[in-house]
Parts: structure tokens; sequence; C-alpha cells
């Protein structure tokens, strides 16, 4: 990237400067968001904690360690797991209501939570699942019993997933003979997002760069690099700007200039896609 004193990302040819948002804090590895309300939703010291980044503000959400966070964006409704249960948190105008979502079948507790149309889990043993509404429980995915998925993600619409283990990212989709397969895609580790219109996007904390899936071509292009830090997790507010998580433990975002930088070529050079 070409920088400017006053450039920390160039993200599709346009200067941003990084704002810090929290630091000095115990940040787990996963934020979540309310795209609506513009809260973003973290575990801080050991307590489910909402950020409303309008107002620069903090509410506590729930007292306890859970693991896993993830928003519907049609109601607003925040997940998060605790000993085999998957709660949902309300807000209101004084506070959160937390209720029961779901009680797991199974002993191990999700790791990660994502909501994309359904709620599906990262499991700490690697497994992963997904609610099916037919059946009112958790099913896992065909072909994946070999890999301890750490992260996933699925492209709206589209039968297409993508997901990390092992710190190598592979493409899961459904083959000629209509049966999930998965293929390598790459060899470095990156963490994944969905935008608000349902663009999948991976950060590569390696290289400095983010990039998104070009829906037509089903490739990954270049959408922006950054200069400092390293992004372990990262989400977009209701502005589409990227509020992330820092290697270092705290949390920015990166919020545009106006301004034109340049950027390197925007094609992924890391790996041969494969369809």
């Amino acid at each position: 990237m070409s920088k400017r004193e006053d450039c920390d990302a160039c993200f599709q040819g346009v200067c941003h400067v990084k704002k810090v948002i929290l630091e000095g804090f115990r940040i787990t590895d996963q934020l979540a968001i309310d795209r609506t309300n513009n809260i973003l939703y973290a575990q801080l010291d050991h307590r489910t904690t909402a950020i409303f980044l309008d107002e620069a503000r903090m509410r506590t959400v729930h007292d306890l360690k859970t693991t896993g966070l993830a928003v519907d964006q049609k109601n607003q409704v925040l997940y998060s797991s605790l000993n085999g249960v998957i709660y949902k948190h309300t807000y209101q105008e004084h506070g959160y209501t937390t209720e029961t979502a779901f009680k797991l079948d199974r002993p191990t507790t999700p790791a990660r939570l994502r909501y994309e149309d359904v709620l599906y889990t990262i499991n700490e043993d690697g497994s992963s699942a997904y609610y099916r509404e037919s059946s009112k429980s958790f099913a896992g995915y065909d072909n994946l019993d070999i890999f301890a998925v750490t992260d996933m993600a699925n492209v709206k619409n589209i039968t297409n997933w993508f997901f990390v283990s092992g710190d190598k990212l592979y493409r899961y989709i459904l083959d000629d003979y209509n049966r999930m397969s998965w293929h390598l895609i790459s060899g470095n580790k990156h963490v994944l997002s969905i935008g608000k219109n349902g663009d999948v996007y991976f950060g590569s904390a390696d290289e400095k760069v983010i990039y998104k899936l070009d829906r037509e071509t089903m490739e990954l292009v270049k959408y922006g690099d950054y200069v400092d830090g390293s992004v372990v997790d990262f989400v977009f507010d209701k502005d589409e700007n990227i509020v992330f998580l820092d290697a270092d433990g705290s949390v920015a975002r990166w919020v545009p200039r106006g301004e034109a930088c340049d950027e390197h070529d925007n094609t992924f050079q890391n790996f041969e896609f494969l369809r």
C-alpha cells in the first residue's frame, strides 16, 4: 500500500484512518455486531458486553463467561453459549433480557457462533453444525469429519461455504454428484467475516490484506490492505466500516477520510482458485 502519514488502510482506493474503540481489556477472539443499532458485542474481562458505537458507551449483557457470539440481523437478537446451552439476548430500553434458545444434545461447547439465515456452531472439538428447523435440532455437515474446523462462513443464496482448519482455507461446495465436497484453496490462515449485503470477506494477517469474494467469478479479489496491526477477527458496522480485534487485544475501526490511496494488484495471488 502507498502509505500517507494520515492513512492507516486503503480499501477500494479510499484512505482510512484507525480509530481505537477499546483497549486495556481481556477480549476473546470473536466479535459480533447488530448493524441496525450499531452495537458491537465482545467478551470483555469474562463478561458479555455491548459497545454502543454511536454513543461511545458500554452495557453488560451477561455476567458469565460465555463462548461464541452471533447476531440475527433480522431481529437484532444476540446469541451466546455456555455449558451446553445457547442463549438469546434481546436489547430493551433498560437493559438485556436473557433466555434459553437451545439446549445442545452433545457435550461439546460451541467456541464460535454465526447467524446467516440459520444459526450454526463451530465447536471446541472442531466439529460444526447448523440448526435444522424441520427437526428442531442441530445437524452436522457432510464430509467434514476429518477436519477440526475453527471458522466457517457461507455465501448467501449460493451453495458455497468456506472454512478454516489447521490454519488453511478451504472451499466447501456441492459437487457434480450432488454431494458436499471440500477443496484446499490457500495454505495461509484467514479470518472470515460477512458484510451487510451477505458478501464474504477474508482477512490475512500475514499479508495485512482483506479479500472479498466476487460472486460472478467466484474468485477472491483484494478489498484493501492496511499498515499496522494484525487482524484476529473483524465485522462490518452499519456504514460498512471494518471494526476489528487486533492481536494486541485492542478493538479499532477503520474510518474513511475520503482521499484516494493506492493499493497493490487486486488479484488473489496465493493460490489457484479451484471451482
